[in-house]
């Protein structure tokens, strides 16, 4: 599915159950153009796209102020999901519903979670294992579940909660421990997840993502942590033959994540701080696309297939092509290898942005191309090259810029445009990165060197006193000259660079010191 700005959608994959909308045609090869309610108006946007096994939901703001929302659905919505609604054509959810302004939605399978404006959750569809505190096997009513609430995620059969307070909260299967208590397979009510890993660390979850039988945390540091199943096709929290997880692990390795991606079965991809894309197999290994366009920007999966949103705004894809949901070359090839080039943004009537996939099927999610101060949004140079245009006039900056244009940066907490940086003797050439420092060495250029001694030598000044500054030793209490070389006699030591008045004595002692030297 591909929608733009000018009420286009284009939609490939299955059409088994009307999943594409398009009639009677059984498999769509290439992405073809869909319309729904929501994008028949002016000047709408696209705020959540979620596919499960066979359903789809879309919900799209309206004017300027995003004041209203419309949530429209359309597939094999069963089991409650569809509100006891068939609907082969873009449907619009129950007004009970969208009237209270739908904020957020997730879905995994066959239920689904709402968040609405004043901090409210509804969920609906299939209750197996508790999954939203029902057992029935349909639930076609939203009901509400939870209040002041911040972040939703759905997982295969766990809803999760992180409350306005920072409170994490899950409820449904606990087969492996997902809800961090062994014991019970299930759990019918809501229970706080014990995140003292996190909180010990001063770190704050600003995500959450569920998986199958596995929840993810993303914190403001950019660390990943993960708790619940290990096993399957792949490692889904460590490389290690340990099952689950009872308590959180961190799972990120060295790299501090900006945005994570999770999938039905867990497929999880990563993208760093600075665009860098990895998919997560025991650990975080860095993804395969071309060089010149591996800055990523969006990512979405289910199962085995997987697609990839560069800033380029091309589309890459890799895993099973059972009904060319991953190549319309390659027909029926079992499996798309590697990540390779699906299409690129002159295919589509915009710039993909956003994207959903389901059991069968895939959507692409465009909008007309735009600019981050005069610059495309997809041109290599758009904020600076050192970030990405996430909306018009909006720079996302990678780690350690900052500014309009992503054009700033500091060293040790100070502008690359002052003086002062790098202690006043080098060049703040990137993000606490000083190089060609003058007669001095170390991270900020902060050791200068006094006659060929640098100052975090012992033996600089003659191990007699400090180097303050260039070829500048100030001496320690019985020592003076330029290098401190020289013991001072009966007459004290010198204060300030100037020597005490000298004795004959003083004049005779001196003259012993420099022959003892």
């Amino acid at each position: 599915m591909a929608i733009t700005t000018t009420e286009k959608v284009k939609v490939w994959g299955s059409n088994n159950n009307g999943m594409l909308t398009l009639g009677d045609e059984y498999m769509i090869r290439y992405p073809r153009k869909l319309t729904t309610f929501g994008l028949s108006y002016s000047n709408v946007s696209v705020v959540i796209a979620k596919s499960g096994n066979a359903c789809s939901f879309l919900l799209t703001a309206l004017g300027n102020d995003s004041s209203t929302n419309v949530l429209e659905y359309w597939g094999g919505c069963n089991n409650g999901l569809g509100f006891s609604v068939t609907a082969n054509t873009p449907t619009q959810a129950l007004t009970s519903l969208t009237s209270k302004k739908v904020i957020d939605l997730d879905m995994k399978g066959e239920f689904a979670v709402a968040l609405v404006e004043n901090g409210d959750v509804y969920a609906w569809g299939k209750g197996d294992y508790y999954s939203f505190g029902s057992s029935s096997s349909s639930n076609p009513t939203p009901t509400l579940i939870y209040s002041n609430v911040k972040l939703i995620t759905a997982a295969s059969s766990n809803t999760y909660l992180l409350l306005q307070n920072g409170t994490l909260l899950g409820i449904g299967d606990n087969t492996y421990d997902e809800l961090g208590v062994t014991g019970p397979t299930s759990i019918s009510n809501f229970i706080a997840l014990n995140t003292s890993i996190i909180d010990s660390n001063n770190e704050v979850i600003v995500d959450i993502k569920g998986g199958t039988q596995t929840l993810f945390v993303l914190t403001d540091k950019g660390n990943v942590y993960g708790i619940g199943l290990n096993t399957g096709g792949n490692k889904y929290l460590s490389p290690s033959a340990t099952s689950k997880y009872s308590t959180f692990i961190r799972i990120n390795g060295n790299v501090k994540v900006r945005k994570m991606f999770v999938g039905f079965y867990s497929a999880t991809v990563f993208v760093s701080t600075s665009g860098v894309p990895y998919y997560f197999d025991g650990t975080p290994i860095k993804l395969n696309l071309p060089s010149d366009d591996s800055y990523l920007v969006d990512s979405f999966m289910y199962s085995k297939r997987h697609y990839f949103i560069t800033k380029k705004g091309n589309v890459y894809t890799s895993g099973s092509n059972d009904y060319y949901q991953t190549s319309y070359r390659s027909g029926f090839n079992p499996v798309i290898s590697a990540p390779t080039l699906y299409m690129t943004k002159d295919y589509f009537d915009g710039v993909p942005y956003m994207g959903i996939a389901g059991s069968l099927v895939a959507g692409i999610i465009t909008r007309e191309e735009y600019t981050c101060f005069g610059v495309n949004s997809t041109d290599s140079t758009v904020c600076s090259s050192r970030g990405y245009c996430s909306g018009p006039d909006s720079c996302t900056c990678d780690e350690g810029y900052y500014g309009l244009t992503c054009a700033n940066f500091s060293c040790n907490s100070i502008s690359s445009f002052n003086s002062s940086v790098c202690s006043g003797r080098g060049i703040c050439s990137g993000p606490n990165t000083c190089s060609n420092c003058t007669n001095s060495i170390g991270n900020n250029c902060e050791y200068p060197i006094c006659y060929g001694t640098y100052s975090n030598n012992v033996s600089v000044c003659s191990g007699n006193g400090y180097c303050t500054s260039v070829d500048t030793c100030q001496c320690k209490f019985g020592f003076y000259g330029t290098k401190c070389e020289y013991r001072t006699c009966f007459g004290g030591s010198a204060l300030n660079g100037v020597l005490p008045r000298q004795t004959v004595a003083d004049v005779f002692c001196k003259n012993i010191n420099k022959l003892l030297k």
